[in-house]
């Protein structure tokens, strides 16, 4: 997880979310909900994400788009609240999460895929899938 306290601080999320044609509404909502506050215990500190770091592959995920920083390229991922109640309570929050993550840690899974065999821990792009 690439450790930013806030999305909206960082100009290249923003950039990235209108290149990739995100409506300004989804916009505003990543970035109020990218913030460090909005982590769930088990992410909140260093030593906590070190500690977690194996569960986190367990997450299920949508990517929301990829924008590149001075780090390289990252892709921007929604957590959505109600298809990670497998996840240790210590891991999951009361909301949605946007998260940011190198894009060589990501594991890409098709939507068809995952709906086939629901592996858990694997992004499928938000694009490729009915929002509900």
């Amino acid at each position: 997880m690439v450790r930013k306290p806030d999305l909206a601080q960082e100009n290249s999320v923003r950039s990235g979310l209108q290149a990739a044609g995100v409506e300004d509404d989804r916009v505003q909502q990543v970035l109020s909900m990218g913030k460090a506050s909005n982590l769930p215990l088990g992410l909140r500190t260093d030593s906590a994400l070190a500690a977690n770091a194996a569960s986190v592959k367990n997450y299920n995920a949508h990517k929301v788009c990829t924008y590149a920083d001075e780090a390289g390229t990252k892709v921007l991922v929604q957590v959505p609240v109600n298809e990670n109640y497998h996840m240790p309570e210590d891991l999951r929050t009361s909301q949605d999460l946007y998260r940011s993550y190198l894009e060589s840690a990501v594991e890409m899974t098709s939507p068809m895929h995952s709906a086939l065999n629901p592996a858990r821990g694997r992004i499928g792009s938000a694009c490729d899938r009915p929002r509900s």
